[in-house]
C-alpha cells in the first residue's frame, strides 16, 4: 500500500540532499538576528583569550574561527552531500589553511574562496543548528568576525 507521508518525507529528504531544498538561510534568524557559531558572548570563550594573546593577523583571525568551531560541538557541517562533525570541520578548515592559504590575502577572502561554495559541485557549504535551521556557512563565519571585530572595538 502507498503511504503519503513516507513517499513525501523521502521526496523532502531527496530534495535536500540535491540541493533543489535551497535557498538556506543567510546567517540570520527568523528575528533578523546574525547567527554565530557558538555563544554570542565571546569575551569568556578560549578562542577569544587566545586570539586576544595573539598577534592580530588575519591568519590568527582564521584560527579564532576554527576554536569556535571546536566550541560549537553540536553543529553539523554539509559539504558536497555529505555531513560533518566538528573534529571533521576543524580538520578541514587547519588542512585549507595548510594547503591554500595565501599569506597576503584577508580573512574574509579566505573565507570567501574557500568556504562560500564547493569546488566540486559549486553548492553552498551549509552549517546545521540543533534547531535544524541550515544556513550558508560563508555568511555564518562572517558574522563570527563582525562578532570578534565588534567585541574588540567595544573592549578598547
Amino acid at each position: 500500500m502507498f503511504n503519503k507521508k513516507i513517499f513525501l518525507s523521502g521526496f523532502i529528504l531527496i530534495c535536500f540532499i540535491t540541493g533543489c531544498a535551497a535557498p538556506f538561510m543567510k546567517g540570520i534568524n527568523a528575528n533578523g538576528q546574525k547567527v554565530y557559531l557558538d555563544q554570542a558572548d565571546i569575551t569568556q570563550t578560549e578562542a577569544y583569550q587566545e586570539y586576544l594573546q595573539s598577534e592580530h593577523t588575519e591568519i590568527n583571525k582564521e584560527r579564532y574561527i576554527f576554536k569556535r568551531v571546536v566550541g560549537a560541538k553540536d553543529l553539523r557541517y554539509h559539504r558536497d552531500g555529505n555531513t560533518y562533525g566538528w573534529v571533521e570541520a576543524y580538520r578541514a578548515g587547519n588542512w585549507l589553511m595548510r594547503t591554500h592559504y595565501d599569506k597576503e590575502a584577508d580573512a574574509r577572502s579566505f573565507i570567501r574562496d574557500h568556504v562560500w561554495k564547493s569546488e566540486t559541485t559549486g553548492n553552498p557549504h551549509l552549517i546545521q543548528f540543533p534547531s535544524g535551521d541550515i544556513h550558508v556557512a560563508y555568511y555564518v563565519l562572517l558574522n563570527e568576525l563582525d562578532l570578534l571585530e565588534d567585541t574588540l572595538a567595544k573592549q578598547s
